[in-house]
């Protein structure tokens, strides 16, 4: 399943390829770039064949985000103007992607198109992921990571829920990401505004 145990084959001179420079993007091994792409197609399937397992996700975030993209929908009290405790700015990214996308390819393939954007943008995160750890770690660590990933079940339906635990969790995947590079202050920062904008 995966062939990440493989050593650097040392060059004529005897001597092994060093690891790559700080500002270098590690290159990441045949096994973890299969797990990739495997990643990519199971998170558009995960996209177009998971149903909504949680109700919040349709009454506090698809129909909310409906009613002010559309036009119609349900409004849950959280958001009624009389208790205002959820904010429409995390509705918002999703809104334009479903209202693009209803332009585009129908009001029906919107929903579809709006989870399979989202899909895109896991698989770059964790992708992203998977790179930083193979730069700290190396290539097994990244190659098993990677792996992991793609065969998770709830990674396969938490990627494309439209949830904030969601969409945090990706944030998360830039977070480490970004820490493992050593670039603290940019993991910082997407940690709070994830904090801040996305789980208020």
């Amino acid at each position: 399943l995966c062939c990440c145990t493989v050593m650097p084959k040392p060059k004529a001179d005897g001597s092994v390829k060093k690891a790559p420079d700080a500002g270098e993007r590690p290159s990441l091994p045949g096994g973890a770039g299969v797990a990739i792409w495997v990643l990519l197609m199971l998170r558009l399937v995960g996209a177009s064949v998971t149903t909504i397992a949680d109700c919040d996700e349709t009454f506090n975030y698809w129909e909310p985000m409906h009613f002010v993209f559309f036009g119609y929908g349900f409004q849950t009290w959280e958001y009624s103007p009389e208790h205002a405790l959820r904010s429409y700015l995390f509705l918002l990214p999703h809104g334009m992607t479903a209202w693009l996308s209803a332009k585009v390819v129908g009001h029906t393939a919107a929903f579809v198109a709006t989870r399979s954007v989202q899909a895109l943008v896991a698989t770059g995160l964790e992708a992203f992921f998977v790179r930083s750890i193979a730069k700290r770690f190396g290539a097994g660590v990244a190659c098993t990571t990677a792996w992991l990933l793609a065969v998770s079940p709830g990674m396969f339906v938490a990627a494309v829920a439209f949830l904030p635990s969601s969409v945090a969790m990706l944030t998360v995947c830039a977070v480490w990401g970004l820490w493992l590079r050593e670039r603290c202050y940019s993991a910082i920062s997407i940690g709070i505004a994830a904090g801040v904008l996305v789980w208020p």
